[in-house]
């Protein structure tokens, strides 16, 4: 007997809607018409309270029953078991059948119908007796009153937007009801309100708060639901982890308070989602110098803030000395010191003001940023900038030693003494691993020096004696290094040191004996100028890396989005960018530290998330994969820059690129898929085609790409180098060399992180 809860409720309403079906029948009947035009005029007005007055019952009472059908139909949808299913279904037709649910609820509709044409009826005669009797409209005790028309002087009408409710109302306002929040629900809408969504709660602990305060308001003190509705809502509104706590309890009334409690046991305990809360703040990753960063980081803070407030401690009227040092680590000195100055003088700074100020100054900074960037010329092929920004942001950060914008600290030629430098770095008050001004050099993440372990660079050791600089004067006698160095790009020098590991030096190519000419610069996607070759025949090379655009689901907007994929081999796992991760909404499983060893035994340190993706085919299937977060992937390549004969066969061949850029574009990547997911993406990893140039075509689930080595074919200019990759630093020692390689470029790791 699962609906003996419903059953005698369920008769009850259908019994009245029949009652009242029948007592409001002579309504439908048409009024009798009397000579006595102003007697009728009242007529129809009595008609009309009394008709509307009698839908609203019905229709109350019809929709209360249906309600109560629908709750017992949605309980035997949800119960699982045959046995159990079998004896709800034939339970259901017996009260269907006792109450003569579907024979009420026609008779109710069809009654409802009739009232509405005989309403229309009496409203119809009521307007036209008052405007032939130059009678006002009555106000009626009811939710639905008129007023009468203003008549122009050409005989239109003209409506008359009055609240007087003493005397009179626009006839617009018969068919309006009044606000649904003060009196009742309106019947006639011209634009259906939107749907209010439910919100999601995946299994964050210090989010849980502000879930429950919103599920509180909409589902849990809404007296309109049943028990059961608001147990299906809540299971609705958890996924991920969350999920697992009200696993296997069994969906019935009597169980909801048993889930809620199992929910506030297990994320509502207020001061240990406090302590998550400070610790995400601490684990949050300094901004860097520019503007987007700045505000990204400051609406990070924002958030941990109120989430800080919603967990029952409300920071933002306080001063609280831990929060201020914490939130101003996180910005760059530049913002910090402006900051500061203008909080000097106060005497009580709360974190309202901290974050104001803070906000203020990096709103400025953004305005100053984007006001330079549009005074800067844009000329320039993109591809060239990309190399002159590289190279650009090598010579802003000055020689520490020497003042010169021309080279690095590591490499001064000028101040060779290894006290002399010592004493540059104290003075300015460097960091001495990374010769950063912006934290101290405890504070650093580079490696120790190589040669006594200690916290500093190993241009500054003392014990390696002069054999460093011996190496600088090594490579100062070599023409080929020197004339590599005044292109800011250090190449090795032929003589290597002894030790040294032949496994990093490639071969000469034969066109590079006969010209003399070396570069062994890790590089992707780049031409090779080759100077001493005739000016009307050079022939150019590029090395294509695999990309495509693909189709991502955004959590917050509902929809999928454009993505820039990279498919890389060499990588085991399939990572995204964190901050995109953020803009999609994309729930966090789990998090855990990683630790990323990268080539030369590089290692990277930084907090991770486990998130779904969704993905979404050229053929419009789905697939779900579970991938990671990084704060950076890398500063981006060059796409592929395809010849006018390729783009004539892939035309002829009706092959359409799923990545769009080909024309040499600069290009960031914000999902790079590893070999956990490359086979699952890559219909078949062996090559489709190849174009007239040279590079393979291979099919993904976004369409076809394009990588590998191909031609650009012959030009008449001297081409400029473009070197998207790594400049190699001569240096004594492998280690020293591989940790120099990332001090420069590091893949998106920049020398003051």
């Amino acid at each position: 007997m699962a609906f003996a809860f419903y059953r005698k409720p369920l008769l009850l309403s259908a019994k009245t809607l029949k009652t009242l079906v029948e007592n409001f029948s002579s309504y439908t009947k048409p009024l009798d018409m009397t000579e006595n035009e102003e007697e009728m005029f009242y007529k129809c007005c009595r008609a009309t309270d009394l008709i509307t007055g009698a839908i609203t019952q019905i229709n109350t009472s019809r929709e209360s029953l249906q309600r109560q059908f629908d709750r017992m139909q949605a309980l035997y949808e949800s119960t699982t078991a045959k046995n159990e299913r079998k004896d709800m279904f034939s339970e259901l037709q017996e009260i269907e059948n006792e109450s003569k649910f579907q024979e009420v609820i026609a008779s109710a509709t069809e009654t409802i119908l009739m009232l509405e044409i005989r309403l229309t009826e009496a409203r119809h005669d009521k307007l036209r007796l008052s405007q032939k009797l130059g009678l006002t409209i009555p106000s009626a005790k009811t939710r639905y009153s008129r007023k009468p028309p203003n008549r122009a002087s050409d005989g239109t009408e003209q409506r008359v937007d009055s609240r007087d409710n003493n005397s009179e109302h626009s006839i617009d306002d018969e068919f309006l009801s009044d606000d649904e929040s003060e009196q009742s629900q309106r019947l006639s809408k011209a634009i259906s309100p939107p749907k209010i969504k439910l919100p999601m709660f995946y299994g964050v602990e210090e989010e849980f708060t502000e879930f429950w305060a919103v599920f509180e308001t909409l589902v849990h003190s809404n007296k309109s639901l049943s028990t059961v509705e608001k147990m299906l809502l809540l299971k609705e509104s958890l996924e991920g982890n969350s999920e697992n706590a009200i696993k296997g309890i069994q969906l019935v009334p009597q169980n909801y308070s048993w889930m809620v409690n199992s929910l506030k046991k297990k994320y509502g305990n207020k001061p240990i989602n406090r302590s998550r809360i400070v610790q995400r703040l601490v684990n949050l990753k300094p901004a860097s110098n520019t503007a987007e960063n700045c505000v990204y980081v400051l609406d990070k803070v924002k958030m941990l803030v109120n989430l800080m407030v919603s967990a029952g401690l409300d920071i933002r009227s306080t001063e609280d000395p831990m929060w201020t040092e914490a939130i101003l680590k996180k910005f760059p000195n530049t913002i910090v010191k402006k900051v500061l100055l203008e909080t000097q003088e106060k005497a009580v700074v709360t974190i309202d003001d901290l974050i104001a100020d803070l906000e203020k100054q990096i709103n400025a900074k953004v305005y100053v940023d984007s006001r330079l960037n549009a005074h800067r010329p844009h000329n320039i092929s993109e591809t060239r900038a990309v190399s002159e920004n590289l190279q650009s942001a090598r010579k802003e950060k000055s020689c520490a030693f020497c003042k010169a914008n021309n080279h690095l600290s590591i490499a001064c030629n000028t101040v060779t003494d290894i006290q002399r430098r010592r004493d540059c770095v104290r003075e300015q008050n460097l960091c001495w691993k990374c010769y950063s001004s912006q934290h101290e050099s405890f504070e650093c993440r580079k490696l120790n020096c190589p040669n006594c372990d200690q916290a500093h660079h190993s241009s500054l050791c003392t014990k390696t004696g002069g054999g460093h600089m011996d190496r600088q004067s090594s490579s100062r006698n070599n023409p080929h290094s020197t004339n590599d160095y005044d292109r800011n790009r250090v190449r090795f020098n032929n003589q290597r040191s002894e030790g040294t590991s032949s496994r990093f030096r490639r071969p000469y190519t034969e066109h590079e004996l006969q010209n003399g000419t070396r570069n062994d610069g890790i590089s992707a996607n780049m031409s090779v100028p080759k100077e001493s070759l005739p000016a009307n025949n050079v022939e150019r090379h590029q090395v294509v890396l695999m990309t495509a655009e693909g189709n991502i689901w955004n959590y917050k907007e509902q929809k999928f989005q454009k993505a820039l994929f990279f498919f890389d081999t060499g990588a085991q796992k399939t990572i995204i960018r964190e901050q995109l991760a953020d803009e999609l909404g994309l729930p966090q499983q789990h998090s855990e530290l990683c630790v990323m060893s990268g080539i030369g035994g590089h290692i990277e340190q930084f907090r991770s998330n486990f998130v779904p993706l969704k993905v979404s085919t050229t053929y419009g299937k789905h697939i779900d994969l579970t991938i990671q977060t990084k704060p950076i992937l890398t500063n981006g390549f060059s796409s592929v820059n395809l010849s006018d004969s390729d783009k004539d066969f892939l035309e002829e061949n009706g092959i359409c690129l799923s990545n769009t850029r080909v024309h040499g574009e600069h290009q960031i990547p914000e999902i790079l898929v590893g070999l956990d997911y490359y086979y699952a993406l890559v219909l078949d990893s062996r090559v489709k085609g190849k174009l007239p140039s040279g590079l393979h075509i291979i099919n993904t689930v976004f369409g076809p790409t394009v990588q590998g080595r191909g031609t650009l074919g012959p030009t008449t200019e001297n081409p400029t180098t473009i070197s998207m990759g790594l400049t190699l630093v001569s240096e004594g020692k492998e280690s020293e060399i591989l940790q120099n390689i990332f001090e420069l470029d590091g893949l998106g790791i920049s020398s003051d992180e």
